[in-house]
Formats: structure tokens, C-alpha cells, sequence
């Protein structure tokens, strides 16, 4: 069971979160500061380091974060965890955010830590897909490979569809996108 945060800890980090997301709507990723986050939320730099080592160890927590909020909405959901379904729905909403956040995306694409913000999204996507693809097989469902392969194949390829939509400026609506995203995660399923 997961231990509930106290209040204040979740404020603190939501107020972080959101002083960044703005700064990285200006600015790119190498060029804020921790002090900078911290001026923005006004939070003390000390209380920074009570919750994070660094600025990398904070981006790794706000995507950690980004996929909980996706869990939360995804709760709320009819589709079934053990459903292709769900995870079509989740990369879906998952475009939905990032086209609505486009001018951060356009910074953090820009950025010359894109690799490294890439690499921690997709270990995040991988660690949520690979327990939920586990919750799938313990209730029956097949796959076309164990699940840590098949979370892995997701993870990067849902990853590098999405960078590549982005990078050719969104050459096709986004429900192309999905669809594109849809026959993948249907594929890694035996029906």
C-alpha cells in the first residue's frame, strides 16, 4: 500500500512543479536554475534539497508525478487496466496534454537535455506499462513476449513516435497518431 504524503510535502512539490513548467514555457531546460525554480514557487532553496539531490533527481520526480495525474484521470476510466485498450486511451490523453503544453514540448525539444529528459520519461513509462502488462497477464491475457519486453518496445516506441510527430511539426492530426500508437499496443496482445 502506498504511504500517504503529508499536505504540506504534496504543496510544496505541486508548487515547485508548476514554477518550472513555467519557467520551461520561457526558457529552455539547461538554462533554469534551481534558484530560479525555487524564486518562481516562492520556496527557500533549502527546502529544495529537502525533497530533491538535484535538478535531475527533481525532473525525474515531475515525471513520476505527470504519470500519477495520468493514473488518477485514467482511475476515473471504464476501460480495464488488462484492456489494449487502456493503454490506447492513456497515450491518447497522453498527446492530448502534451499538444496543450505544445510551446514547453518546442523548449524541451530545443533543449540540449532532451536525451536525458527523454531517457527518465521513458524508465518512468516502462516501470508504470511493465506493472500494468503484469496486472494483464496475472488475469489471462497473452502477450506476444514477456512482459518486460514487451514494456520495453512500448515505452521507447510510443516515445519516439511522439518525438517524431513533433520534430516533423505534426505532419498528420493527432488521432492518426493514436491510431499509429493503437496498432502497435495491439500488436505486443494475442487475441
Amino acid at each position: 500500500m502506498k504511504r500517504k504524503e503529508d499536505a504540506r510535502v504534496v504543496k510544496t512539490r505541486e508548487k515547485l512543479y508548476e514554477a518550472f513548467l513555467s519557467l520551461l514555457s520561457k526558457k529552455l531546460y539547461e538554462q533554469i536554475t534551481i534558484n530560479e525554480i525555487c524564486d518562481e514557487a516562492g520556496i527557500r532553496r533549502a527546502t529544495f534539497y529537502k525533497h530533491f539531490n538535484d535538478k535531475s533527481d527533481f525532473s525525474a520526480a515531475l515525471a513520476r508525478a505527470l504519470v500519477e495525474k495520468f493514473d488518477v484521470a485514467m482511475s476515473y476510466s471504464s476501460l480495464k487496466v488488462t484492456s489494449p485498450e487502456y493503454h490506447i486511451e492513456y497515450a491518447r490523453r497522453l498527446i492530448q496534454y502534451l499538444v496543450m503544453k505544445e510551446d514547453v514540448v518546442n523548449l524541451i525539444y530545443k533543449s540540449h537535455m532532451l536525451p536525458t529528459l527523454v531517457s527518465i520519461v521513458i524508465q518512468q513509462n516502462y516501470k508504470v506499462i511493465k506493472e500494468r502488462l503484469d496486472i494483464c497477464v496475472a488475469n489471462g491475457r497473452k502477450l506476444h513476449a514477456d512482459t518486460d519486453t514487451v514494456a520495453t518496445a512500448l515505452a521507447g516506441g510510443v516515445a519516439a513516435l511522439i518525438l517524431k510527430w513533433f520534430d516533423e511539426g505534426k505532419p498528420s492530426p493527432e488521432e492518426h497518431l493514436v491510431d499509429t500508437i493503437a496498432h502497435m499496443v495491439r500488436s505486443c496482445f494475442i487475441n
